[in-house]
């Protein structure tokens, strides 16, 4: 708010100062003085006014957004929609692709995993994968990684789902003992993890993440559309429907 806010001021102060500016409309620093007084006390008298501004600038922003984002996943459609076949859950050959940029330290990632679930156990034709993208610290790297090499024992999207679900703080102690509840081979999970492999995994996600302007978890992408924070279950739902009314986006094979 406070970007707009000093947005609406400069837009004023430049509408001003191209008035004083333009050589049939001269005004004297007085006049202009008189003029911005004049244009301070509208706004101040008329305070809707602003906030209709303000809304309007809001909404202009979004759209540019919606729009720079939509450009960003369709140049970027191979990595967005691609990934180890381990690392997806719900119909592989589905007609919509929901991904998720998440970390597992994240509290709203957690709050809107029952969101992934709900929509996994109603939308049999929905595809969804998951983009490991720890920046939350050395834990969340460590969670990732051990995640990642899940996959090589076909455990992924169980030991995900656990995670997601826990309720206390993620340590190393409590990583590895979700693993063995979801029977994994702790010993191997910890060898497989040691592969470089799996860092440039995570170092692919965080530059796919800055190509497509996204900072922080979750965000999730829909067809084309970009989705930041934890959206409600209805929004997910209504960007898929809108997915599914627009041209197919869908994975590249091979």
């Amino acid at each position: 708010m406070t970007r707009l806010l000093k947005a609406l001021c400069a837009a004023l102060a430049v509408l001003v100062g191209l008035y004083a500016a333009h050589p049939a409309l001269a005004l004297s620093e007085r006049d202009k003085a008189q003029v911005e007084q004049i244009i301070r006390d509208y706004l101040k008298n008329n305070p809707k006014v602003l906030q209709e501004m303000i809304e309007r600038l809001q909404a202009v922003n979004a759209r540019e957004a919606a729009i720079e984002a939509e450009k960003n996943i369709i140049a970027n459609k191979v990595d967005v929609l691609g990934s180890d076949g381990a690392m997806v859950a719900g119909n592989p050959d589905g007609d919509v692709t929901v991904v998720e940029f998440f970390d597992y330290r994240c509290g709203y990632c957690r709050l809107a995993q029952p969101s992934i679930s709900r929509l996994l156990k109603e939308d049999p034709n929905v595809r969804v994968v998951f983009k490991e993208y720890p920046v939350l610290g050395p834990q969340s790297i460590t969670a990732s990684r051990a995640a990642i090499a899940s996959a090589r024992q076909g455990k992924y999207v169980a030991f995900h789902m656990a995670l997601m679900g826990l309720e206390e703080s993620l340590n190393d102690e409590v990583l590895y003992r979700v693993a063995g509840e979801v029977g994994l081979d702790v010993a191997k999970l910890k060898a497989d993890m040691k592969d470089e492999a799996i860092d440039e995994v995570i170092a692919e996600n965080h530059a796919l993440a800055d190509k497509l302007g996204i900072e922080g978890t979750p965000n999730f992408i829909v067809g084309t559309q970009l989705l930041q924070g934890m959206v409600p279950y209805e929004t997910m739902t209504k960007a898929i429907e809108k997915a599914r009314k627009a041209k197919p986006f869908k994975p590249v094979e091979g």
